[in-house]
């Protein structure tokens, strides 16, 4: 059976006429609570079913969400996978299928072994690129995480809008292509009939006039703002809110004065019920990556009010009454001119129906295939080797080294990796190091002279250096000869790593061996039990160090767990590869 590189060169011709097949990966996604992603994958791999049947599209979900995409479709084939080791399920299955290329529904934390130049992640925003103080520490750090590694390239990347397209690529490599491919009207929506409505589902609808406002109680939609415009307004409107109920009864309690009701989530049927009856779509949302819910009301011929944030201008055109998401009376205003003004309401419901028209799922799926083809395109034209060889910058700290040093310094010196920058920092050192430093010539840099420490040194070498990948190697460890070149491969082949360390062999004064250094495969949980990072194996992006600073010159100790646990906390990845890469010496003059 063929392996994932040996089919690389066969993928344009799999475009080119020949049976193409495609994995859809929806681990995290969940009808409901996870918004507008879930209708969009539907519409979009629903289209692309139907309009391109020689396609074969695997499915790689769980029990939770496995309906997504039926099998009814034809072919589509939906494999149902345990949650406890699915992403290495989803890398053996693709192995065994064939798979083309990778359709990755979000970015997550979680890697695939599959080759990141056939992976193709659907982002829907950056909201906490321009939010941040929406997210919680812990999610936010994960989302930085989890978009590094989708926006380092060579992966691809579609969005839904071109608001969302422009912060993505602010924050993108060089390397990764962004399209965007607006959706269509959500199917559910699309093909549901107000008159299926049960009779419970219309005694739930106001028997006075109301607003309608779809959305789960998340930050950015601005509940509290809405509630309070519509205390505001000078109108007698009611408010119905749908989705996640989580967290109404708080929200609820803050304005106890305020017509309103939660009919949580809704059927189809009910949901366009409730467009149909309604004064208007309000949307006051303060961030959005598309805004499902306009096409929603122009489809039911709504009239819609909603805030210029986001990708809403975007999409509403001159649908929309707009304005201000941050300002409560900018709200109230829209609310009272909406509600008394007949002609408004008519003309945008025009505008409406004209602007639905430019958005489709026909289109959207058209695109979405023309990325995939693109990237079966580039990868058969991509070179077996590359030529880039980034400069490695090591840094060596030393004081009173001198039996040692020769021995750290040859296996610097002896790496197969072609393009390494070599500096050592001594801090005067009264023994032999400074001859030995002399008898090498040109072939390392040098410097010698009081510092403040190890810490300092480090910096102070750092500071001189100019590689893309950086390290530092004490002056009694040794590193093995393929070190280098091993890490340089690890990043290039997984351009979202920040940071990969290796294993290291402890070894005594006479280079003798006693046993291994513990590391293991890289989790903040881990690395705080024990740090099973070993700093001599240890190599970072250079861009990574530029984020969060230099080594804290205060520690005489453990500078580099600290260090470790900064790069984890600002988002950055950490990985481990489970090679020898270096040999950390232990004997009685160490630190």
């Amino acid at each position: 059976m063929l392996g994932y590189r040996e089919r690389d060169a066969s993928l344009l011709a799999c475009f080119e006429g020949n049976p193409v097949r495609i994995g859809v990966e929806i681990r995290h996604i969940i009808r409901g609570s996870s918004g507008g992603i879930a209708p969009v994958i539907q519409g979009l791999f629903e289209q692309m079913a139907s309009d391109r049947p020689e396609i074969e599209l695997v499915v790689f979900g769980t029990e939770a969400n496995r309906e997504l995409l039926p099998e009814t479709l034809g072919n589509v084939r939906v494999e149902t996978i345990p949650v406890e080791g699915f992403f290495d399920t989803v890398d053996r299955m693709a192995r065994e299928l064939r798979i083309d290329v990778m359709f990755r529904s979000y970015p997550t934390v979680e890697t695939l072994a599959f080759p990141a130049e056939r992976q193709l992640f659907l982002i829907p925003d950056g909201q906490h690129f321009e939010h941040p103080e929406f997210f919680d520490a812990g999610t936010l750090r994960n989302r930085k995480r989890a978009f590094r590694i989708a926006l380092a390239g060579p992966s691809a990347v579609v969005t839904i809008s071109e608001h969302a397209r422009n912060v993505l690529a602010a924050q993108a490599s060089p390397d990764c292509e962004i399209a965007v491919v607006y959706p269509g009207l959500p199917r559910a929506l699309a093909t549901a009939d107000s008159a299926q409505a049960t009779a419970a589902e219309r005694a739930a609808v106001p028997e006075r006039p109301f607003l309608l406002y779809p959305a789960n109680l998340w930050p950015h939609k601005n509940h509290d703002r809405l509630l309070d415009a519509l205390e505001q307004a000078q109108c007698d409107l009611e408010l119905v809110l749908t989705g996640d109920p989580n967290g109404w009864n708080a929200i609820h309690a803050r304005h106890r004065g305020v017509p309103v009701r939660h009919l949580g989530y809704v059927s189809p049927a009910l949901l366009r019920l409730l467009y149909e009856e309604t004064v208007a779509l309000v949307f006051p949302s303060l961030y959005e990556g598309f805004g499902l819910p306009l096409l929603e009301a122009f489809a039911c011929r709504t009239p819609v009010v909603c805030c210029d944030a986001g990708s809403l201008s975007e999409v509403a055109g001159d649908a929309a009454l707009l304005c201000d998401a941050t300002d409560t009376a900018s709200i109230a205003a829209a609310i009272e001119r909406i509600a008394s003004d007949l002609p408004l309401r008519e003309s945008l419901v025009a505008s409406g129906e004209a602007r639905l028209a430019a958005f489709s799922w026909e289109a959207a799926a058209a695109t979405l295939m023309e990325t995939m083809e693109g990237i079966a395109s580039r990868q058969a034209r991509r070179p077996a080797t590359a030529d880039a060889v980034p400069l490695v910058s090591i840094v060596t700290p030393s004081m009173n080294q001198g039996r040692f040093l020769r021995r750290t310094i040859d296996s610097v010196l002896a790496q197969t990796y072609p393009n390494i920058e070599y500096r050592v920092v001594d801090g005067g050192s009264t023994d032999d190091s400074l001859d030995i430093l002399r008898s090498y010539g040109d072939r390392l840099r040098w410097t010698s002279g009081p510092d403040g420490g190890q810490t300092d040194a480090i910096n102070q070498g750092f500071a001189e250096s100019n590689g893309e990948i950086v390290g530092f190697l004490n002056s009694d460890d040794v590193l093995l000869p393929n070190a280098v070149a091993s890490a340089v491969t690890h990043f290039s082949e997984r351009p979202w790593c920040d940071l990969v360390y290796g294993d290291a062999e402890l070894i005594d004064e006479d280079d003798e061996p006693i046993g291994f250094y513990p590391t293991a495969d890289y989790s903040f949980d881990r690395l705080v039990d024990d740090c099973c990072i070993s700093q001599p194996a240890a190599f970072w992006r250079a861009k990574a160090a530029s984020t969060v600073g230099p080594f804290d010159a205060s520690l005489t100790y453990a500078m580099d767990f600290e260090y470790w646990l900064r790069l984890d906390r600002s988002g950055a990845v950490l990985e481990h590869l489970p090679q020898t890469l270096a040999r950390a010496r232990v004997h009685e003059s160490m630190k």
